[in-house]
């Protein structure tokens, strides 16, 4: 396979298939890119799919920025509990559904909405303790759980049943478990549950709807992978932002202030994922060079019109 330059930068709205983890979809967009500075705005399980929006060059220093929320289809079967929470797992439960209706359900999704709700992730997760990756613990014989902690879950609504399966759309927070609430509805409910399937439909201003499959990107960013990239205003489109003249560029690639009015910046977009709507951003922006290419960003100095460099990106 041909190598391109490894100048490349950007970010790719991949939908991510099943069966790999978000690691994986990096490591082979490296390969094809020949970037090697890629990264990825927030875990997939390997048996999800979706967006996974992935940053290459110096856009990796971007993906921090990316708004919430992430929205999700997640398909859950009540009845069957697992160690995993999901179809993964040893089922450690078994209860007949048959009485649940799917007005039980929908009145037991309340209390799971909030700007603070306690969540015990799963101990088959990524996440670490004393150094080492729960899921190694957890299947070393480990059975310690982890602690609760406050996720932010903005709405979670019924879309469809054929009970004992049921599907919802969850709008979150970072650092949410779509598995834990799948085994935390089945306990509220008392026969169990696991979930058997999810879909990332957004992540924040990607959206499934323009995301670009993982086998296609193999050939596209050896051929034409400008067609794939997208800009920093992709990510941040509620962001205002400034187009900088050669002056201008040289003052924030020596890290020296810039005096922006109003007049000076694009005012940012409207951005509502799922009904939630993203506040605009008013203390950073984003610098466009001469080229047009994203030079900075910038942060404003005490609410004043003074704007000084906080990340440079030189070489985009």
């Amino acid at each position: 396979m041909p190598r391109i330059e490894s100048t490349l930068a950007g970010f790719l709205n991949v939908n991510k298939p099943v069966g790999l983890t978000s690691h994986d979809v990096v490591a082979r967009i490296r390969r094809w890119s020949g970037q090697k500075h890629t990264g990825h705005g927030g875990t997939l399980d390997p048996q999800a799919n979706g967006v996974l929006p992935i940053a290459l060059g110096p856009y990796t220093r971007l993906l921090e920025f990316i708004p919430e929320p992430k929205v999700y289809e997640a398909d859950i079967i009540l009845g069957v509990a697992t160690d995993s929470y999901d179809a993964e797992g040893a089922v450690t439960g078994r209860c007949d559904p048959a009485g649940i209706t799917l007005e039980a359900v929908a009145c037991a999704l309340p209390p799971f909405v909030g700007e603070a709700v306690m969540q015990r992730p799963p101990r088959f997760s990524a996440l670490k303790r004393n150094g080492q990756r729960s899921y190694d613990l957890a299947r070393a014989g480990d059975e310690t759980e982890l602690p609760e902690r406050a996720v932010r879950m903005y709405s979670v609504e019924p879309l469809s049943s054929a009970l004992p399966h049921i599907r919802l759309r969850v709008v979150c927070g970072k650092g949410t478990y779509v598995r834990s609430l799948a085994h935390d509805l089945g306990r509220v409910l008392g026969c169990g549950a696991h979930l058997s399937g999810l879909v990332r439909t957004h992540n924040g201003p990607f959206s499934i709807d323009t995301a670009v499959d993982l086998a296609e990107l193999e050939t596209g960013l050896t051929q034409d992978p400008q067609r794939y990239l997208l800009d920093a205003g992709a990510a941040l489109p509620h962001w205002p932002s400034v187009r900088l003249g050669e002056d201008r560029q040289a003052r924030v690639l020596q890290g020296l202030p810039l005096i922006l009015t109003v007049a000076d910046l694009w005012p940012p977009k409207d951005l509502s994922v799922c009904g939630v709507q993203i506040p605009p951003e008013k203390e950073l922006c984003l610098a466009y060079g001469p080229s047009g290419r994203t030079l900075a960003i910038l942060q404003r100095d005490a609410g004043g019109f003074s704007w000084r460099p906080q990340k440079v990106f030189p070489g985009t």
